[in-house]
């Protein structure tokens, strides 16, 4: 997971460019990310999505009110896909599962 510079950077866009969305983005080929998920024991992007939402209080606030979605996706390299793995602060209706 990303170190406090990372988040920082995360918090800034969200609380003072006012970025309504982020997205933590792996892919099934990315060796640092199965090293990580296997050291989470048995994590997964969706891990991820949770662990920023714990360490940032700016993040998980601004879902709880509205103003912020927190999506995890899953990238395909083999054919280019992406699948919604995780989602906080999204609405049922703008949630979108299409390739």
């Amino acid at each position: 997971m990303a170190g406090t510079e990372v988040l920082g950077s995360v918090e800034y866009g969200v609380s003072v460019l006012g970025r309504p969305l982020v997205v933590v983005l792996g892919h099934d080929s990315c060796g640092a990310i199965a090293a990580a998920c296997a050291a989470a024991d048995g994590g997964s992007t969706p891990a991820g999505v949770e662990l920023l939402l714990e360490r940032s209080r700016v993040l998980a606030e601004r879902v709880a009110d509205g103003r912020l979605a927190v999506v995890g996706l899953s990238y395909r390299l083999v054919d280019g896909s992406a699948r919604l793995v995780a989602a906080h602060g999204l609405s049922g209706a703008a949630v979108s599962t299409h390739a």
